[in-house]
């Protein structure tokens, strides 16, 4: 089976209340408790998941991806995806949304 690269992009609006920092800061500790929640699921070391997120200024939306190398078959990329979308998007009270990335 060969490696394969897919992720999740998270994206999150800005409010006005809500400053660019402080959003930077919720969106980093978000991705990295994610991170561990997908090194655990699948069983990889730190280096096989690659976090970062930007600030995009013509949509104002705050952007984080979480990047995964793993063989894997599209089943189980998918599967994955609707679990993680909806235990992550019931345990956090901000309103994320989460979409699936795949690079093959």
């Amino acid at each position: 089976m060969q490696e394969k690269e897919f992720g999740f992009i998270i994206t999150q609006e800005i409010s006005h209340t809500m400053t660019k920092n402080k959003l930077a800061e919720k969106m980093t500790n978000f991705l990295a408790e994610r991170k561990k929640d997908l090194m655990k699921d699948l069983k990889l070391p730190e280096n096989k998941i690659h976090t970062d997120c930007y600030y995009d200024r013509d949509s104002r939306e705050y952007k984080g991806f979480l990047l995964v190398k793993k063989p894997c078959t599209d089943n189980r990329i998918d599967q994955l995806y609707y679990e993680s979308k909806a235990i992550w998007t019931s345990t956090d009270c901000e309103p994320y949304t989460i979409s699936i990335y795949k690079n093959y």
